[in-house]
């Protein structure tokens, strides 16, 4: 899957661990939730938004969650 252009999935965002976005969403919880930072990031750059409206794609996305 790396390098092919159409991919974007940053190491950091640890997306291979899970399934689901609702995976990821209940393991970054409490003291690990600083991990879900790097998506919020993600949605910012890619959708050229603030902070605020990539909280609330996120919030909205039916995919996984």
């Amino acid at each position: 899957m790396g390098g092919h252009p159409q991919l974007f999935a940053p190491p950091e965002l640890e997306l291979m661990s899970f399934n689901t976005l609702a995976e990821r969403r209940a393991a970054f919880t409490g003291k690990n939730s600083f991990w879900r930072e790097g998506t919020i990031r993600a949605i910012m750059q890619v959708k050229d938004c603030d902070a605020d409206r990539a909280k609330a794609i996120m919030e909205n996305t039916k995919i996984g969650g």
